[in-house]
């Protein structure tokens, strides 16, 4: 008797913290869901923009992050982004092409802003080079 009241005591314990777990989990599987997908929105609508208003043959989407990372590099970031631009040949630096693409981007999309790190990789025939915009600040 002693045993099996032990026993529906313990049963009664593990099924209260399976409810407690599974209402505190909600709410963050939740944040995250709308988090990753406001974020998959913001990167497409770049690429869309950086599609349009690029003098180039192709914007490939290369990768991106969302949460919280510690770099050497690139410093604290929370959202980034990164984007292949391909062209031939460019009449502008890749400096100035970074800055005039931004400008650009930063104007038709509202939500860029939260993006902490965006990577542009630029390639051509000749040269190849890679400029960030960090914290809207091009580097």
């Amino acid at each position: 008797m002693k045993k099996e009241n032990h026993n529906r005591k313990k049963n009664s314990i593990t099924i209260l913290g399976l409810i407690l777990i599974f209402i505190l989990a909600m709410p963050v599987g939740y944040g995250i869901g709308k988090g990753v997908k406001a974020h998959t929105g913001t990167t497409s609508k770049i690429k869309k923009s950086l599609e349009n208003n690029c003098n180039c043959e192709a914007v490939e989407f290369s990768f991106s992050s969302f949460g919280f990372h510690i770099s050497k590099e690139d410093g604290v970031n929370n959202k980034t982004a990164s984007f292949v631009i391909t062209n031939r040949s460019l009449e502008n630096s890749f400096k100035e092409e970074a800055s005039r693409l931004y400008s650009i981007v930063k104007s038709e999309i509202p939500t860029y802003d939260e993006l902490d790190l965006i990577t542009l990789h630029f390639k051509t025939d000749n040269a190849s080079g890679t400029i960030k915009i960090i914290n809207g600040s091009i580097q």
